[in-house]
């Protein structure tokens, strides 16, 4: 049998180049080189991202309120919004408004969450009152039932007595009329 010949193969022989080119430069060079400079970091996270969990903003809006996205207005009448959602959960809008809304009190209890005597941010004049529970099994993930209860404005100048004449009432509280009820 012959000779035994080793084969150098293609990876040995291009780190035995790359380790001989390295040890060369280091010898003949003198020059110091400066570690490049980090580039400074602006902010943790950037403006137009949402942290992990948060909602957007949707188009749809109630008194002021802009609802998540993906929630709707089922029904709507004069001071009352029934909105619903078939994707979120009950705990994912309720963070949601909290972060909208100021002053109030906020109650979290086993059946749904409450919001009451709360101000838009965006409309800090108008009172709300904001109730969100899980929603019918197989219908609705989450039913929020936003109420504005702003006080009407008090007219200056007028008695106690000519407002509630105005508002169709007599001086002890009962109507002036029972069969007109508006």
């Amino acid at each position: 049998m012959g000779s035994r010949r080793r084969l150098i193969t293609g990876r040995a022989l291009a780190s035995g180049l790359y380790l001989g080119a390295a040890a060369l430069s280091l010898g003949g060079c003198k020059k110091k080189v400066e570690p490049a400079k980090p580039a400074p970091v602006e902010s943790a996270m950037p403006v137009d991202r949402l942290a992990p969990g948060e909602l957007p903003e949707g188009r749809e809006v109630a008194f002021g309120l802009k609802l998540p996205q993906g929630m709707g207005i089922a029904r709507g009448f004069p001071g009352v919004v029934h909105a619903t959602s078939t994707t979120l959960r009950p705990e994912q809008v309720a963070n949601y408004f909290r972060a909208r809304v100021v002053d109030g009190t906020v109650s979290a209890g086993a059946v749904g969450t409450r919001f009451i005597d709360v101000h838009a941010k965006t409309d800090p004049k108008r009172e709300l009152a904001i109730e969100i529970r899980a929603g019918a099994p197989g219908v609705t993930t989450c039913e929020v039932l936003l109420r504005d209860t702003t006080p009407p404005p008090v007219e200056p100048g007028l008695s106690e007595d000519e407002r509630r004449r105005k508002a169709g009432l007599t001086p002890d509280g009962k109507l002036l009329d029972p069969k007109h009820m508006e």
